[in-house]
Parts: structure tokens; sequence; C-alpha cells
């Protein structure tokens, strides 16, 4: 069934009724709180949200920090060892020995030190960085 409002003035008094009558029954319902209420409820949870995001964001920035600490940690460490292994490659160079021996397979000390030097750029951060450019 559907009603028909037959002049503005009729149609300004049903919305009227409206706006009076559906807040009184939501009120009676217990579905309207205060407006002073609402307001402080709906200010508390929009501080704990804010709250809670800038808590999410410091977690975020905290781990983004563990992880650049550790990258730079792996880094230094792969420095460190690829230094070390070219200090050890000079030495076998300059010891004079013919030949190293790689597992069963004896090879020549110039392959032998040539994949050497070869592995300790693959580790080194700052060469792979260089060749990467």
């Amino acid at each position: 069934m559907e009603i028909h409002l037959g002049s503005l003035k009729e149609k300004r008094g049903a919305d009227f009724m409206i706006g009076v009558c559906a807040p009184a029954a939501d009120a009676r319902q217990g579905l309207v709180r205060h407006p002073e209420v609402h307001s402080r409820r709906y200010g508390h949870r929009r501080k704990s949200k804010l709250e809670r995001l800038q808590r999410e964001k410091e977690a975020l920035r905290r781990a983004e920090e563990r992880r650049l600490l550790q990258l730079l940690e792996d880094q230094a460490d792969y420095w460190a060892k690829a230094g070390r292994l070219r200090a050890f490659i000079r030495a076998v160079e300059q010891s004079g020995i013919e030949r190293v021996l790689k597992g069963e397979n004896e090879i020549g000390i110039q392959e032998w030190l040539s994949w050497a030097r070869r592995h300790a750029d693959r580790i080194d951060p700052l060469v792979s960085v260089a060749n990467a450019e």
C-alpha cells in the first residue's frame, strides 16, 4: 500500500513526524544515546583506533630497523670473510705452490687462484654492488 501526499505542506509534516517519531522509537528501544554519550564513545573509539595505528606503525618501524641492522651486520661479515679469503689467496700465490688440491682432483694454481678470487668477489657485498652498476 502506497501513501500519496497531496501537498507540499502535508509532505513536510510527514517528514517532521518521521524526524520526531523515529528517534523517539529508537530511544525507547535503547538504540540511540544522548549525543554527549555517543560523542564520548565515538571519540574514545577513534582515539583507541589512532593509538592502535600508531603502535602498529611503531612496531613496523622497529621491525624494519632490526632488518636493516641484520643486513648491515651480514654484509660486514661477508666483507670481512672476503678480505680474509683474499689474504689467503695472496699467501697461496706468493708461496709458489704449484698445485692445489680441490676435492679429489688436482688443479693448476692459476685456475685455482682465478676460482678463489671469483668466490671472494661473489660474497663481497662491495664488489657485488659495483658489478651490478
